[in-house]
């Protein structure tokens, strides 16, 4: 985002799917990066991907294809997948 700043951050539990807005905190500063938080509850056991994604002030959408970050920032959303079992 650069200074254009985050405006929205939106994590999604089924790979994409479906977005949930995560709420976020205001940065230190024009060119740091936000801190956001999610309370999620797996509707049953399995394995899930979790991918998250951001939208500057300017309206632009984080894009979905990897690139790397030299020359212009790296992009692509950031994924894990996970296993969710009772304990």
């Amino acid at each position: 985002a650069g200074t254009r700043g985050i405006a929205k951050v939106e994590y999604s539990t089924d790979a994409g799917r479906t977005w949930t807005e995560a709420p976020i905190k205001p940065p230190l500063s024009p060119l740091t990066w936000v801190i956001w938080q999610a309370t999620w509850t797996p509707a049953t056991e399995g394995a899930y991907e979790l991918r998250v994604r951001a939208t500057d002030k300017g309206g632009a959408l984080q894009s979905a294809s990897i690139a790397n970050s030299y020359p212009t920032g790296s992009s692509g959303y950031h994924a894990v997948r996970i296993a969710v079992a009772k304990a």
